[in-house]
């Protein structure tokens, strides 16, 4: 039975690894030859043109922004728009986990205080509300914030598929 469970958990890892194309990327830091790399690193790019072109018009606008002394929260508040829209920010985390041993480290670095946050914020709300006599609120603010982590792990879901 235990067998049976490891069995099943190392397929279904192995199939979402191979889904997302990790081990293309494995093999290509290890075993690819220099143009081999390059085919590859031209097929990315061809595949993902709209995101490329996203991340340097971003990184055109905030050179232009600090060049001329735009107001920088508007330049801010454009840049983040981008990105949210089109999932620039885990594209960007992804390109980064790709890095051998530390890639993932700073990934995990940069994602987990968000979540963290989150969780904090749902625990002083619910420390305040318990304090004033709201019970019902509680249970919303509870179930607002597992909604909020179950949308954050689906949007990041639909936009690495899209």
């Amino acid at each position: 039975m235990i067998k049976q469970v490891i069995n099943y958990i190392s397929v279904s890892v192995y199939e979402t690894l191979r889904f997302f194309g990790v081990f293309k990327y494995i093999n290509m830091t290890i075993n690819f030859s220099k143009v081999d790399k390059k085919r590859l690193l031209i097929d990315y790019y061809k595949q993902h043109k709209f995101l490329v072109l996203i991340l340097l018009s971003s990184i055109l606008l905030i050179y232009i922004s600090f060049r001329f002394g735009i107001n920088k929260p508007i330049t801010v508040l454009v840049v983040i728009l981008f990105g949210m829209f089109t999932h620039l920010f885990s594209e960007i985390l992804a390109i980064i986990a790709l890095i051998p041993i530390a890639g993932p480290i700073i990934v995990k670095i940069i994602s987990i205080p968000i979540i963290i946050l989150l969780n904090g914020i749902g625990y002083i709300i619910t420390f305040f509300a318990f304090k004033k006599g709201y019970k019902v609120e509680i249970a919303k603010s509870k179930i607002f914030t597992t909604a909020l982590l179950i949308g954050i792990v689906f949007g990041y879901l639909l936009g690495k598929l899209i």
